[in-house]
């Protein structure tokens, strides 16, 4: 089953080969547009995050935590662990 495309003729997987291209071309020049933005806000994000790590400022730490989260240890084999807000200050540094 062949089909014709601008004189071409193009077999079915070509014609979604083809499709599969345009498409990932169309999101790597839209992607370097929307990537510059959340790099901002995330080093923003970062320095005020770190900052607050630095110095044990559990309470503005606990604001810029996105809660429940998980941890996982250094190794991938041990079990993930979920903190809310209470298991967050149990886990911070006495003021």
């Amino acid at each position: 089953m062949e089909r014709t495309v601008n004189g071409l003729r193009l077999r079915r997987y070509e014609l979604i080969l083809l499709g599969i291209s345009c498409l990932l071309l169309a999101g790597c020049s839209a992607a370097s547009k929307l990537h510059t933005g959340g790099d901002q806000e995330f080093k923003g994000f970062w320095s005020e995050f770190r900052a607050a790590a630095v110095t044990e400022d559990t309470a503005r730490l606990e604001k810029l935590t996105a809660f429940p989260f998980q941890i996982r240890g250094t190794l991938d084999m041990k079990p993930a662990q979920t903190y809310d807000r209470a298991g967050f200050r149990r886990l911070a540094p006495p003021s």
